[in-house]
């Protein structure tokens, strides 16, 4: 784990603490931001969540797919 950045560009990654169902939801949404990144939108991804074109969007294990994360507008904490 302490060498892990090396892997940083190539196509291993480690999941050694994720379960069987978690190692499947973070293989579909790295195959989705991999199409997005084809297409040249700059793709991010995340713990069951991927963020592209700004927008967060989170894995729904119910619709078994990602969908958009509702936007929540930033609380200004001195009001």
């Amino acid at each position: 784990m302490k060498q892990k950045n090396k892997l940083k560009g190539s196509k291993t990654f480690i999941e050694d603490d994720y379960t069987k169902q978690e190692s499947e939801i973070q293989k579909k949404i790295r195959g989705i931001a991999a199409a997005e990144k084809g297409k040249g939108v700059e793709a991010k991804i995340g713990y069951k969540k991927m963020i592209w074109a700004g927008e967060v969007w989170h894995w729904d294990t119910k619709l078994d797919k990602l969908v958009k994360a509702p936007s929540h507008p930033k609380e200004n904490p001195k009001n």
